[in-house]
């Protein structure tokens, strides 16, 4: 696992809603993560290619970018493929579990 300069995992927290973002970062820095936050599909991989990131929790319903595209969009124009990618989303249906993982999710 990559760290951050602080010597901690860094996950990227990519979701719309600000209060969710809020409690996860909350939560995984109290954890001993580091976290960057992001709001849309775009600023998440923008995150990713600035940062060294050890996850990516991607919210499914995003504007700009959903966490489909977004995902696809790192696998495969920034060529990452082994930053694990979680899909973060009220959907369980197998529909869209199956999209989340021909997105490239993990």
């Amino acid at each position: 696992m990559i760290q951050s300069a602080a010597g901690k995992p860094v996950i990227v927290v990519a979701d719309d809603d600000a209060a969710t973002r809020y409690i996860v970062e909350q939560t995984l820095t109290h954890a001993g993560f580091s976290v960057i936050e992001a709001a849309n599909g775009n600023e998440a991989l923008q995150q990713c290619r600035d940062n060294a990131v050890d996850l990516l929790l991607l919210d499914v319903e995003m504007p700009e970018l959903d966490g489909y595209e977004t995902c696809r969009s790192l696998r495969k124009h920034s060529g990452d493929v082994h930053t694990p990618v979680v899909m973060v989303t009220s959907h369980d249906d197998r529909e869209s579990i199956d999209l989340a993982y021909q997105a490239g999710a993990t």
